[in-house]
């Protein structure tokens, strides 16, 4: 659209993807800003299940060394923590996921 002020009138239409040499359309810009937005997504995904598998091992780690050490005050801190960051990196995962599997195909 126009400014308001501007007299020269611009087209809104969209113009046909060009055809390349052998009849097939070249790539467009939403073309290829859909597949990053494909790729960003499996890859956000990717990391933050990464994140919450590493999360949770490091916690049995922590968890296991602490009562081997008989820090059972320790256990119960870092069981306080788990309980607060599990929530939140699980709701975000699963979001992630979510979002991917659930995404436009076309």
């Amino acid at each position: 659209m126009a400014a308001p002020d501007n007299p020269i009138q611009e087209s809104v239409q969209a113009s046909p993807a060009p055809i390349a040499p052998g009849g097939l359309a070249a790539p467009t810009l939403s073309d290829s800003l859909k597949k990053t937005h494909v790729e960003t997504a499996k890859t956000l995904s990717f990391w933050l299940i990464a994140i919450l598998a590493g999360t949770i091992v490091v916690h049995y780690v922590c968890v296991m060394i602490l009562i081997l050490l008989r820090r059972e005050y320790g256990v119960s801190i870092l069981e306080d923590v788990l309980h607060v960051w599990l929530p939140v990196l699980s709701g975000l995962a699963g979001a992630a996921v979510t979002y991917y599997f659930t995404r436009d195909r076309s």
